[in-house]
């Protein structure tokens, strides 16, 4: 029941959804108990994407009771905090998806996020190690990891970092404005 009413409320805040493909996705629900929940967690992942943050955290929320154990959710679930600043808790979202499944590199990778954060670029470093070990061709990861050598003012490493996402991916807006950032610091440090 608490279930079918968190999948309503899903339903009801999708924009453009017809009568057909509502009972598309209710029959899809109602045939594969895995499927189900995986469904539901897609919509849910679309009610964050409508900037409905509070009402996707209380979906993801309840749908967590009913299914506990599945680490993706608690995976969306430390996203969502992340994105609403509420670090410790998404930090206890991500070490629970973790704790599920401890190859979970995308979830090591946003944990380090959040220690970098919380003013921790040591245990964040540690963590996109973790991530690298397990995905190596992980381009975020090398990124964040690039970001944290930073701060901690270790700039050959933290560049080698940035080079690497961007071998894997040229194009990452991010690990250019990352690299050309600490470029640019490194040659303000000369000046002085």
């Amino acid at each position: 029941m608490l279930f079918w009413s968190c999948v309503k409320r899903v339903l009801s805040i999708r924009a453009g959804l017809r009568a057909k493909e509502i009972a598309a996705l209710k029959w899809g629900m109602v045939t594969d108990a895995e499927g189900e929940f995986a469904g539901s967690l897609g919509m849910m992942t679309d009610v964050t994407a409508l900037k409905r943050t509070e009402e996707a955290l209380a979906s993801f929320d309840n749908a967590l009771l009913l299914s506990p154990d599945h680490a993706e959710a608690w995976y969306n679930r430390g996203t969502l905090l992340l994105d609403l600043g509420r670090f410790d808790d998404a930090l206890a979202s991500f070490d629970r998806a973790l704790a599920l499944k401890l190859d979970y590199a995308d979830a090591l990778n946003n944990r380090g996020n959040v220690l970098k954060r919380l003013g921790h670029p040591q245990e964040a470093l540690a963590s996109y190690g973790q991530a690298l070990r397990l995905e190596p061709a992980h381009a975020e990861a090398w990124n964040n990891r690039g970001n944290a050598l930073r701060v901690l003012k270790r700039q050959d490493e933290a560049l080698a970092s940035f080079d690497n996402a961007l071998a894997l991916k040229p194009d990452f807006i991010d690990a250019i404005c990352s690299r050309a950032t600490e470029i640019g610091r490194a040659s303000c440090r000369e000046r002085v």
